[in-house]
């Protein structure tokens, strides 16, 4: 029989979770200050609900500000339904993530009950398929940022037994998308609760019947523990550089996405650590004001310590060919690299007429004078090349560094 999902359904399980779940935890939260502090604040002041279904169990997750808890705050959260009543079985991370997650062969149930469990219990997990784990190793991803315990590589999901009941906290699960990229997925929180449905003749839902002391526990068990949350500078920032990672490793990353992603104040030191800086100024305009030179308009512009500016300019993580080109006692920088050696030039071309630094200083207030133009582009293997570095020293005032450098010289400031 196909079974469907009605509006009376519907609205039994929303008031079902702003009452019984939500209206439970705001109680228990209003009774304990330690209750309160230890759940985040979605918990709270849920903005979306997602409920997913499915033949045994139903699946509620969460979203909202980890930090906004005002336990008088007027619940209005959107919720959004999804049913997988066609599927054999409950697999909730694939469904939730919206994902086609791999599958766990000839499934153990003993086993599968225990990958769950390592899942809910380190309140932190770390799900790696395929070969993710590894790329994202090469990259210079920090493992130490994830304070967990429940790392399972070479992840395959596992069928959830009919009566068992799981809670998911920071479930980070690393999985491929169709052109092989290494995707980040997180579920904030996610309550897995086995149920009965009574459905009528017409496979309409008519009746859901759940333990009342499982609820109970549920709500109880959702402030035992502290909600982990980075806090300390190191793990922030570690966090922070383990994003960038994930973001520059696409293949559809473009480059507006990376600079947009360095020029926000709390990233600013992916850049400031690796270059001394006190300050970055983002794409800041300087326009053509004579013969010298072109109207110009650089990544970042990096204020050093005295005062005076230098330019980084960041390019694709990934070379679309060789850096070096012709024969053997004619070897040059390929064209298309070529090019990003004369945008660097014309930047520091242009600050060589007065006209344009006191601009400069008067319309940006910096000083940029003599500049060194820095180039971000590749992986360490493209440009660590003794003949690289021979090609570039034609090229006094530009600089080059890999994104492997500049997590390093992050990473290598975060240990000092």
């Amino acid at each position: 029989m196909i079974i469907r999902l009605g509006k009376t359904s519907i609205h039994l399980i929303e008031r079902f979770i702003l009452e019984a779940l939500v209206g439970g935890i705001r109680r228990q939260a209003s009774e304990s200050k330690e209750y309160l502090d230890n759940i985040p604040g979605f918990l709270i002041s849920p903005r979306a609900i997602s409920v997913h279904w499915f033949k045994d169990h139903i699946a509620i997750s969460y979203d909202g500000d980890e930090g906004a808890k005002m336990l008088d705050s007027r619940l209005n959260p959107t919720f959004t339904h999804a049913t997988h009543f066609e599927q054999n079985g409950t697999y909730p991370f694939s469904a939730v993530l919206g994902l086609d997650l791999p599958r766990a062969e000839n499934e153990n149930p003993l086993q599968s009950r225990m990958n769950l469990g390592v899942i809910s219990i380190s309140r932190r997990g770390l799900l790696f398929c395929d070969g993710t784990f590894s790329e994202l190793a090469d990259r210079g991803w920090r493992m130490e940022v994830t304070d967990s315990s429940g790392v399972i590589l070479g992840y395959r999901e596992s069928l959830v037994a009919k009566n068992d009941c799981f809670n998911f906290q920071n479930v980070f699960l690393f999985s491929r998308t169709y052109n092989q990229d290494v995707a980040t997925n997180r579920i904030k929180w996610l309550d897995l609760i086995p149920y009965n449905l009574v459905v009528d003749a017409d496979g309409e839902i008519s009746k859901i019947e759940m333990s009342p002391t499982r609820i109970e526990n549920i709500v109880r068990k959702a402030g035992a523990r502290p909600y982990l949350i980075p806090t300390s500078y190191r793990q922030l920032k570690l966090d922070i550089v383990n994003k960038f990672i994930e973001l520059w490793g696409r293949k559809s990353t473009r480059e507006t996405s990376i600079t947009r992603f360095v020029e926000k104040q709390d990233h600013k030191f992916l850049i400031t650590m690796n270059f001394g800086a006190l300050n970055i100024y983002p794409e800041l305009s300087c326009p053509r004001l004579s013969v010298i030179g072109e109207s110009i308009r650089p990544d970042f512009f990096v204020q050093k310590a005295g005062e005076n500016c230098d330019i980084v300019e960041f390019k694709l993580p990934r070379t679309p060919r060789a850096l070096v080109v012709g024969r053997k006692n004619q070897r040059r920088f390929a064209s298309w690299f070529s090019a990003y050696i004369a945008q660097s030039e014309s930047y520091i071309q242009h600050f060589q007429d007065c006209m344009h630094r006191e601009d400069v200083k008067s319309r940006h207030q910096i000083t940029v004078d003599f500049p060194t133009v820095t180039l971000v582009v590749g992986r360490r293997s493209d440009i660590n090349t003794y003949e690289v570095r021979m090609l570039l020293s034609k090229h006094p005032g530009v600089r080059l560094i890999s994104y492997d450098e500049l997590v390093d010289g992050a990473v290598a400031q975060l240990y000092m």
